[in-house]
């Protein structure tokens, strides 16, 4: 939530099937987002960071750990 700046109901509405991984990092497809004045859906983009700190592998640790 915090390195792609989500507000909480956009968190808690998130699903698998939103949530689709590149060789850059991750792409979040939100299907409704404040970020912009009409309210539409997004696409978030977030690369990998440092190997202490990458939310993106610790996404993908917690996918593989909970099946």
């Amino acid at each position: 939530g915090f390195f792609g700046a989500f507000r909480r109901f956009e968190l808690v509405s998130l699903s698998w099937e939103q949530i689709h991984f590149v060789s850059g990092g991750v792409i979040i497809k939100l299907s409704r987002s404040k970020m912009g004045q009409t309210e539409q859906g997004a696409d978030l983009v977030i690369p990998f960071g440092n190997a202490l700190r990458c939310s993106v592998r610790a996404l993908l640790d917690w996918c593989k750990a909970s099946q």
